[in-house]
């Protein structure tokens, strides 16, 4: 297990570092929480260096897209490791979360 890990690239800009697990989610949550409140109202989570992830993984981008929404702020999703890309369709959340390509 890796430990998982926000970081603040600037300019409302996160990365996010490690396995996205059941072990590791709670306490990314909680990283997260401060910095995304105080950001600008779009942000971007950067997820090219998310290790493993599991379905709880998933339910952290569905949660931060609904407190995004709630927050009246926006948020996308890029760099999405194969793995998590996989669990999104399998569970068909293209439309809902979003994702974007590098630029």
């Amino acid at each position: 297990m890796t430990t998982a890990k926000l970081e603040a690239r600037g300019e409302d800009r996160f990365a996010v570092a490690g396995d996205l697990s059941f072990a590791t989610v709670p306490a990314l949550w909680e990283q997260s929480r401060q910095p995304f409140a105080t950001a600008a109202d779009i942000l971007a989570v950067d997820l090219a260096s998310a290790g493993r992830a599991d379905s709880a993984g998933l339910a952290l981008l569905v949660a931060w897209t609904r407190w995004a929404r709630e927050s009246a702020k926006s948020i996308r999703f890029i760099n999405m490791p194969a793995q998590i890309m996989q669990l999104v369709e399998v569970n068909k959340l293209e439309d809902l979360l979003p994702l974007e390509e590098a630029r």
